[in-house]
């Protein structure tokens, strides 16, 4: 079978080098006991261990782990409900975990190597690796041991059933995001080289508030990666130019994200084009923020949904005719052609 191969983009290795540091200090002040199955520095192991998080990450479309609180272990990651330990093991093929893990804590190991583009070499269930007759003794630590060849194809992932969760959507009445210090810094250092790639292929700033142009490309970016936590999907870390469209994609469905604090209805300008987006959605207020509800395409782009707002023609949708944020997580799958 073809290798399943994953590039991560300049901003991505380098957020990842960050957030790995920060770990490391973190560990180092709580003198957290690292326990490493190889000789390599500690800052080494995180960087490629966080790298690793972020290329199952891209994979799978679900949200990175931006925490950099002192940690022993765990899951990095959720995928339809399952809790994912990403490990790059690089140059080895083989699945390795330490025996001090205890059954439980995690529900699917993934294994990555190598250098950019990263290959993901397959994956496994808890209870497929750890078992005693898995237990060798690698690096003078007792770990559990799968070979390469009898892993899972990363493809299968993919089509893995949904793990439900332990709480009913029908009961949730407000959705409130918070997003970390190292959420926000990531934030605005996207949303800074952005705005400067935009500048010089002199893209037009069309914006609907007089706000300075940097606070609302923050802003805009925040609304991102506040709907990309909610719903569990990788985050937009690219820079190249653009003039709108979408950011994010669930399920088959390209979705643009709109903060529009103070404001709580829905606003897009008229030269978006049907088409652009299938899916908008509107965050406002501070952190934590508030995720106010969002619709299709079609019940916005409307020229009855046709106003002026601060001299700029704008469709509009008042926040009691949006869809409630958890009926969102309801949503199927887009067929595509």
């Amino acid at each position: 079978m073809l290798p399943v191969l994953v590039n991560l983009n300049d901003e991505e290795i380098k957020i990842c080098r960050w957030l790995a540091k920060k770990r490391e200090n973190t560990n180092e002040i709580n003198k957290v006991e690292e326990k490493k199955l190889s000789d390599d520095g500690a800052l080494d192991i995180h960087i490629r261990g966080t790298e690793g998080e972020f290329v199952v990450a891209k994979y799978l479309n679900t949200y990175p782990d931006f925490t950099t609180n002192s940690r022993k272990g765990g899951n990095e990651l959720i995928y339809c409900g399952w809790r994912v330990d990403a490990k790059n093991t690089t140059p080895h093929n083989n699945l390795m975990v330490q025996n001090y893990k205890k059954a439980g804590e995690i529900d699917i190991y993934i294994i990555v190597n190598g250098k950019n583009p990263y290959n993901i070499v397959g994956w496994c269930y808890e209870n497929e690796i750890m078992k005693e007759e898995n237990l060798i003794d690698f690096a003078r630590i007792p770990s559990y041991f799968l070979k390469g060849k009898d892993l899972r194809y990363p493809k299968e992932l993919k089509n893995i059933e949904y793990k439900p969760e332990n709480k009913s959507l029908e009961k949730i009445t407000s959705v409130f995001i918070n997003l970390n210090n190292e959420e926000i810094k990531v934030c605005e250092a996207i949303a800074k080289k952005r705005r400067g790639n935009d500048r010089k292929n002199n893209i037009i700033d069309r914006k609907l508030s007089d706000d300075e142009g940097i606070e609302i490309d923050i802003r805009g970016m925040i609304g991102e990666f506040v709907i990309a936590k909610y719903l569990n999907i990788y985050p937009d870390f690219t820079t190249q130019p653009r003039g709108g469209g979408y950011e994010l994609t669930y399920r088959n469905w390209s979705i643009d994200a709109k903060n529009r604090t103070p404001y709580k209805d829905m606003m897009t300008p008229t030269y978006k084009k049907k088409g652009e987006s299938d899916i908008y959605i509107v965050v406002s207020g501070k952190n934590p923020y508030e995720i106010i509800g969002w619709c299709l395409e079609d019940e916005l782009i409307k020229d009855e949904n046709i106003i002026n707002f601060a001299r700029t023609p704008s469709y509009f949708l008042e926040r009691k005719n949006l869809h409630r944020p958890e009926k969102l997580k309801n949503l199927k799958s887009k067929e595509t052609s």
